[in-house]
C-alpha cells in the first residue's frame, strides 16, 4: 500500500490530496471517479489552459471529447479562449509567435455513466475540474456556465463539492477527502 497525504489548507478552506507516491495512479484515479459517478451527478470542466501530461493537440481533443460526449448523449458546450495579443517586449521577445488558441469543455454527466472509454478520452489527458452535489438543474447551470454567470465548480451557489485533479502535479484539490490514507 501507497500513503496519500491529505492535508487541510485552512486559508482556501479545501483539502489537498497528494497521490504522487501511490504505484498505480492511473488505477487509483479510475477508482475515485467510479466510485464518485455511480452515485452523483457532475459537471466536467476541461480546460486546455491548465495542466496536462504528454504533448496533445488542444483543438484535437476538444473536437473528439466533443463529439465522444454528443454522440453518448450528453450535453456539452465547447469554447475558444483566444491567446492574448503579445505587446511590449514580451511580443518583441517571442519573435512574433503567437501562443495558441485554448479551449474549454463543458459537459453534464448523469450518475451510472462512467465507462472506461469515458476515463480514456476525458479523464486521462488534461487536468479535470468536477462539480457535484448540484444545488440547480443541470441545463440551468450549464447554461449559466455559457453565460458566465457561473465561473467554477468551486461557486458554491452551483455546487455542494468539487474537485480539481491535477494530473501535472499528482494532486487532488477537494472540498472533502475522497481518497483513502493508502491505496
Amino acid at each position: 500500500m501507497n500513503k496519500i497525504k491529505t492535508k487541510y489548507d485552512k486559508q482556501l478552506g479545501f483539502y489537498h490530496s497528494f497521490y504522487e507516491k501511490v504505484k498505480d495512479i492511473e488505477g487509483m484515479r479510475r477508482k475515485y471517479l467510479r466510485e464518485l459517478m455511480a452515485k452523483e451527478d457532475i459537471v466536467l470542466l476541461i480546460e486546455t489552459n491548465l495542466g496536462f501530461i504528454g504533448n496533445p493537440d488542444d483543438r484535437s481533443f476538444m473536437k473528439e471529447a466533443e463529439a465522444y460526449l454528443f454522440q453518448n448523449g450528453f450535453p456539452v458546450q465547447v469554447r475558444l479562449f483566444e491567446a492574448p495579443k503579445k505587446t511590449g517586449l514580451s511580443a518583441i521577445f517571442s519573435f512574433g509567435k503567437q501562443e495558441p488558441d485554448k479551449y474549454r469543455l463543458v459537459s453534464f454527466i448523469p450518475a451510472g455513466s462512467y465507462s472506461e472509454e469515458m476515463f480514456e478520452k476525458l479523464f486521462n489527458v488534461y487536468d479535470i475540474q468536477i462539480g457535484y452535489g448540484l444545488q440547480k438543474d443541470s441545463s440551468e447551470i450549464l447554461e449559466d456556465i455559457e453565460k458566465g454567470f457561473c465561473k467554477s465548480v468551486r461557486d458554491k451557489e452551483y455546487f455542494q463539492d468539487f474537485i480539481y485533479d491535477s494530473l501535472l502535479f499528482s494532486k487532488l484539490l477537494v472540498t472533502k477527502p475522497i481518497l483513502p490514507d493508502e491505496y
